[in-house]
């Protein structure tokens, strides 16, 4: 699937690219944090040494920065944007996802920031409509 960039995106990719030597898949900003999709096999070079390189693109870009491992199919994509998965669930577009309780807030996130995120980024590169989180 085809993902479109606008002028901010590309801006914010060529920043990360630049202070990583890394190509992201793709970039989506929202407005406290700013998540990256990155080959999985690249993820320790993204993140960097104790996370010096995520630290230092908090500081440019003056947001929280996630890293997440692209995947060509949504079942993995999942997988590794929702670590602790316990079963996945796809049909006709819509994912239903079982977590353990204790993580169903940290996945979730502040004001619902993770779960939003994460149903744009299924949303564009998997036509996944929505996702459901069951305890």
């Amino acid at each position: 699937m085809t993902v479109k960039l606008d002028t901010d995106a590309i801006r914010t990719i060529a920043a990360f690219v630049k202070v990583t030597g890394i190509q992201p898949r793709d970039c989506m900003s929202t407005e406290d944090c700013i998540y990256f999709l990155v080959d999985p096999d690249k993820m320790t070079l993204a993140i960097g040494k104790s996370g010096s390189t995520v630290s230092r693109l908090r500081k440019i870009f003056h947001k929280n920065v996630k890293l997440f491992g692209y995947h060509d199919n949504a079942l993995d994509m999942i997988k590794g944007m929702i670590p602790g998965t316990l079963e996945i669930k796809l049909e006709n577009g819509y994912a239903m996802v079982s977590v353990p309780l204790a993580d169903k807030s940290r996945v979730i996130g502040r004001r619902g920031s993770n779960i939003k995120a994460i149903k744009a980024i299924l949303k564009r590169h998997f036509n996944v409509e929505d996702v459901k989180l069951r305890a």
